[in-house]
């Protein structure tokens, strides 16, 4: 579940680096992330499991967008990378 994340996040990133956007934001949503593209673009939407998906809501309280390049942004592909390093340690 992780991969699809960290997938959509790097596209996003990689458009970034390539000038086709500026930058993008990422809402918690009630099934999954939107990754929203700063003015024009294509958003995104990745649902995740209910498990990710409450410790998202509960670590992230309060916030209400992540923007890239941002101190949430960073916090917040370190969270899901260790969500997956912990999904391999359980099994």
């Amino acid at each position: 579940m992780t991969e699809k994340i960290n997938a959509a996040l790097h596209k996003y990133e990689k458009l970034v680096e390539k000038g086709k956007i500026r930058s993008f934001s990422v809402y918690i949503q009630e099934e999954g992330i939107l990754i929203l593209p700063e003015g024009a673009g294509i958003s995104k939407e990745v649902d995740l499991i209910q498990e990710l998906m409450t410790s998202l809501r509960v670590f992230f309280y309060g916030v209400p967008s992540i923007e890239h390049n941002s101190y949430d942004y960073v916090t917040l592909k370190s969270f899901i990378n260790a969500s997956a390093c912990a999904s391999k340690m359980a099994s």
